[in-house]
């Protein structure tokens, strides 16, 4: 649609019909659809500047004429598309922001937490979506000193953000390093579903998974094969060459967001078109025999380092293993619905937690997922140590205060961590921590009802 607009090399112009009502509407197609891509990923509004910008000068370095019209079109029907989400998010957060991006708390936790490639935390709530805001406020208020409302949370976490690249540009530069290694290795990171995990458990995705590092070589030792092509007749494309412009900006964004955020492999989708083409191009010049043999070698050196860069081992590698064991020793438990399935779920739960810490024994929210199994499988002191190395990374922290409350509150003959007296003076603890944190308030009164219960029939 974009190259039909502009009448890209057919030696028509951009002009010509620029304001015929065919054209407008095709325009304001382009923008809306552009506007609906932002909704779903909020990077992608850069998009809309470039599109533009290219509609309006009309491919003039390519010979062809001014098409203003267009570009306005395409923004105004973007506009349009963004005003509702706009107007929402200044009523319900108290400030103008056009799509809900979350960028304030990503870029928080991608500059200002432990360094890693990929998403990574010290707060365990972070890494859940539904406790993600109410952490999120937590922290802002923390920083500010004041209660905040959801826009003022994002724009008190990027200026922290901010401020911790300005301090040390050194780590900012390591995670930006790490980052760039993680975006085009073959070792595949995401948040819940972990393909590394989830291989070892079903056999043929090992077979059907296609090796993002084989795409990557393939893909720019391609280009390099195609080089620039040729222009046949007309200026139609006689040899493939590189991807038209719209691919390479949407790579652009992709490469730059996870530079200046965190990898995960599902954000460099938009990635695999590109190199596609480029093995596409690359396949077609070597079976016209358009490449000569120094080209040719210089694509299999390139594709042999580009394979041999993604199939490094990576420093995040053993963590985001161990987060995909603690996923499903989470989502076995969660998903337990007759009481008769919850030993057998609890045991697989315990095995899943212990292949977790053997791949990453400092993983915190794999330490804390050890202490709920081992106290509902009424292993106290694995979880009195689990416990202990949860509790010497965040110190005082209200998961562990509420861990502990509960091994002191739970009377059986094993529990020598049993002390309800230590488990009250707790819970007085944490509903100070729950009036600034509400999410902790129901918790907190199971809690104290859990001990009453004990002081009624004198267990406590």
């Amino acid at each position: 649609l974009r190259v039909s607009l502009a009448g890209e090399g057919r030696g028509d112009g951009a002009a010509g019909g620029s304001t015929s009502p065919a054209r407008l509407a095709g325009a304001a197609a382009l923008g809306a659809g552009l506007a609906l891509v932002t909704l779903l990923r909020p990077q992608m509004m850069l998009l809309l500047p470039v599109v533009a910008v290219d509609l309006g000068l009309g491919g003039v370095l390519r010979g062809g004429r001014r098409a203003w019209p267009l570009a306005g079109a395409v923004l105004v029907a973007a506009g349009l598309v963004l005003t509702p989400s706009t107007l929402h998010n200044l009523r319900a957060g108290g400030g103008l922001t056009l799509v809900s991006d979350n960028g304030g708390v990503n870029l928080w936790l991608a500059n200002a937490g432990p360094v890693s490639g990929t998403f990574r935390t010290a707060d365990e709530a972070f890494g859940d979506i539904e406790r993600q805001a109410a952490s999120a406020r937590r922290v802002a208020e923390q920083i500010a000193g004041r209660g905040l409302t959801p826009a003022e949370v994002g724009a008190t976490l990027r200026s922290a953000a901010l401020d911790a690249v300005l301090d040390d540009p050194g780590t900012f530069l390591r995670r930006v390093g790490l980052r760039g290694r993680a975006l085009v290795e073959t070792f595949e990171t995401g948040i819940v579903c972990v393909p590394e995990v989830e291989a070892g458990l079903v056999g043929p995705l090992r077979i059907l998974a296609l090796p993002f590092g084989a795409l990557l070589a393939l893909g720019l030792g391609g280009f390099v094969l195609a080089g620039r092509g040729r222009r046949g007749e007309g200026g139609a494309p006689d040899v493939p060459g590189p991807a038209p412009w719209p691919l390479l900006v949407a790579t652009g964004v992709v490469v730059l967001t996870t530079l200046l955020f965190f990898h995960y492999s599902r954000f460099r989708l938009p990635l695999v078109p590109l190199l596609a083409l480029g093995a596409a191009a690359g396949g077609e010049a070597v079976w016209r025999r358009r490449a000569g043999a120094g080209r040719i070698a210089v694509a299999g050196v390139v594709a042999a380092g580009a394979a041999w860069l993604s199939w490094l081992p990576g420093p995040h590698h053993a963590d985001t293993r161990a987060i995909g064991w603690t996923s499903l020793s989470e989502a076995r438990l969660a998903l337990v619905e007759d009481p008769a399935d919850r030993g057998p779920a609890l045991e697989a739960a315990a095995a899943d937690v212990e292949r977790a810490l053997a791949a990453s024994p400092t993983l915190l929210r794999a330490q804390l997922q050890q202490v709920r199994v081992s106290l509902s499988r009424d292993r106290f002191e694995a979880c009195a140590r689990a416990l202990e190395a949860a509790e010497a990374q965040i110190p005082g922290h209200p998961q562990v205060l509420m861990n502990r409350a509960w091994l002191h509150a739970r009377p059986h003959p094993n529990n020598r961590h049993f002390d309800p007296a230590a488990a009250r003076a707790l819970v007085e603890q944490l509903a100070f921590e729950a009036a600034a944190d509400p999410e902790l308030a129901p918790h907190v009164a199971a809690l104290r009802r859990h001990l009453d219960g004990l002081e009624a029939r004198g267990d406590g």
